[in-house]
């Protein structure tokens, strides 16, 4: 129940930050700090399907190895997966 209510607080956080941030960046930055009270985030990326669906691109990326994510064609990866399935891993 606990954790229901915090992934519903969680959500809510989300959805006004949606209407408060200042830039695209600052949301990306806020929703990794709220993902990050609900579960292991060091590691973060936010990914999206280019228009013609042939190409992930990564407009926000905080990784302990790698600095830049960069745009790549659609394969095989996890990333791929929870994108066809809808849902988390």
């Amino acid at each position: 129940r606990q954790r229901g209510e915090r992934l519903q607080a969680s959500l809510f956080r989300i959805a006004e930050l949606a209407g408060t941030s200042d830039s695209l960046e600052s949301f990306y930055a806020a929703v990794h700090r709220v993902i990050g009270g609900l579960l292991y985030a060091r590691n973060f990326y936010i990914a999206l399907l280019s228009e013609d669906d042939r190409e992930l691109q990564f407009p926000y990326s905080v990784d302990e190895r790698d600095a830049v994510r960069r745009p790549r064609r659609i394969g095989r990866g996890l990333t791929e997966y929870v994108i066809t399935r809808g849902a988390a891993l």
